[in-house]
C-alpha cells in the first residue's frame, strides 16, 4: 500500500484494510476491504478542486435520492468530511 493511500485510510479508521489497485490512469482507484465491507477509494489528480468533487458528490446523492439507480454512497471520514486532502512531498528534483 502506498504512503498516500495509507495516510488517507487512517482518516477513515481503516488502517488495517486490504487494498487492491483497480485503476491508475489519471485518478488512482483502490478497492478497500475492511470489517467485512468493501469500499472504493479514489485519489484524484492534484488539479481536481474540492468544489469539483463536491459537485460530483451532490450529483451522486441526488441520483440516489431521486431515482432507483444503484449508486455509490459517499462515506465520511472520522472528522465528518466527504473530501479528504492528502499532500505528499517529494524531495527529488
Amino acid at each position: 500500500m502506498n504512503k498516500q493511500v495509507k495516510e488517507i485510510l487512517e482518516q477513515y479508521a481503516l488502517e488495517n484494510a486490504e487494498c487492491t489497485v483497480l485503476r491508475h490512469l489519471g485518478n488512482l482507484v483502490v478497492r478497500v476491504e475492511a470489517d467485512a465491507r468493501r469500499y472504493a477509494l479514489r485519489v484524484c489528480e492534484p488539479q481536481v478542486s474540492a468544489a469539483q468533487l463536491q459537485t460530483e458528490l451532490d450529483g451522486l446523492q441526488a441520483l440516489k435520492r431521486d431515482t432507483d439507480l444503484y449508486v455509490p454512497t459517499p462515506v465520511t471520514s472520522v472528522q465528518g468530511d466527504l473530501v479528504t486532502a492528502s499532500i505528499i512531498f517529494s524531495t527529488s528534483r
